[in-house]
């Protein structure tokens, strides 16, 4: 379906419209984690909050590049 919605109105309007929807649901996608004050250091890593889609309880979770969690 997305690519489909893709070739009728093209990337960028489809993009678009998806982070509206995902904003007006309450879902943060472009977290800043330095920014953050629920995000901190612990070692070497980073402990990410919940809004933050590299934390396992944000709902579109994407592990790190070469730290395969789930």
């Amino acid at each position: 379906m997305f690519c489909q919605l893709v070739k009728e109105y093209g990337l960028i309007a489809v993009q678009g419209t998806f982070e509206q929807v995902v904003r007006d649901l309450g879902v943060e996608v472009n977290h800043d984690v330095l920014g953050c004050c629920d995000c901190h250091w612990e070692g070497r890593d980073i402990i990410y909050c919940s809004c933050s889609h590299h934390s396992g309880e944000h709902p579109y979770h994407k592990c790190l590049v070469g730290q395969e969690c789930c």
